[in-house]
């Protein structure tokens, strides 16, 4: 009987909590009249929009989505100057490494330059001939004959020198000889033409003067105002087909030459042959050069 009552109860009161809750729900005709005077009035076409929350979301959104894409340009704008601006600090820098690269690679190849001339100059002058003179003979020194003078040539380089063309020149003259005193040889005064080969010191050549040996040249040469003089001029080629010139001059002289002489000379009356005449040379500082 208490279930049969309190089941009652129940459905009466859901009944009744029904009945209310269709009395708060508007109608729909009234919501289709409102919209139907909402067409017609443009004010409450205005009221409406503001009223519906969809409308009011959607103009926000359009005016938000506006002012986003306004911000992002600019952003980007300013983002943009930024790259520029680097760019051309970074062009400005490259342009200056560039030239010192430029420069330096320069500087580079012409000291690689000037060390490949300096190596070719270098290896011709350690291969090249170096002739010279060296242990001057007097053979002959008698009065009323030619004085007969022999000097030995070496080659002091590593490798040949050819075509060896050698001028001698013999004569008494004052003492000292002036520094800017000319030799002038000749064809004629050719004394030996050949090639010497490296450590060769056997080729020789002879120098005899033009005019006899006199008794004055004998006193002038003891006095010391007068020396006998020797002058060689050695021209030859290298390997590399360059011309060099070896030039000499020698002298001697003095009461102590001439004591020297007269012995070798006393000597060559009994013997019958002159022996060399061995003395301290004196060379001359301007007429001694070889290139």
């Amino acid at each position: 009987m208490r279930t049969i009552v309190a089941a009652l109860f129940l459905i009466s009161l859901s009944s009744a909590h029904s009945e209310i809750a269709q009395k708060e729900v508007p109608p729909i005709s009234d919501k289709a009249q409102g919209a139907d005077k909402t067409k017609d009035n443009p004010t409450n076409q205005q009221t409406v929009t503001v009223g519906l929350p969809p409308a009011i979301n959607v103009t926000v959104g359009g005016k938000l989505e506006m002012k986003t894409e306004q911000e992002n340009t600019k952003g980007y704008q300013e983002a943009s100057k930024l790259p520029e601006w680097l760019m051309a600090l970074f062009t400005g820098c490259l342009v200056v490494v560039t030239g010192y690269l430029v420069y330096y690679t320069k500087k580079l190849w012409a000291s690689t330059s000037t060390l490949v001339e300096d190596a070719k100059d270098t290896a011709k002058r350690q291969l090249r001939a170096y002739v010279l003179t060296q242990r001057f003979h007097i053979e002959e020194f008698i009065v009323g004959k030619p004085i007969r003078v022999t000097c030995a040539i070496v080659n002091r380089g590593q490798t040949p020198a050819r075509e060896m063309v050698t001028h001698g020149w013999t004569a008494v003259h004052p003492y000292p000889i002036a520094e800017d005193q000319a030799f002038k040889v000749s064809d004629e005064e050719i004394t030996s033409a050949a090639v010497c080969a490296p450590g060769d010191d056997d080729k020789g050549g002879v120098s005899i003067s033009k005019t006899n040996l006199t008794t004055a040249d004998v006193d002038n040469i003891q006095s010391g105002t007068h020396h006998l003089y020797v002058y060689a001029l050695i021209t030859y080629k290298d390997i590399f087909h360059e011309t060099h010139t070896t030039e000499t001059l020698a002298s001697v002289g003095g009461a102590e030459f001439i004591s020297a002489a007269n012995s070798v000379v006393a000597a060559a009356v009994s013997t019958g042959k002159m022996a060399a005449i061995h003395i301290k040379w004196t060379y001359s500082k301007k007429h001694n050069r070889f290139d």
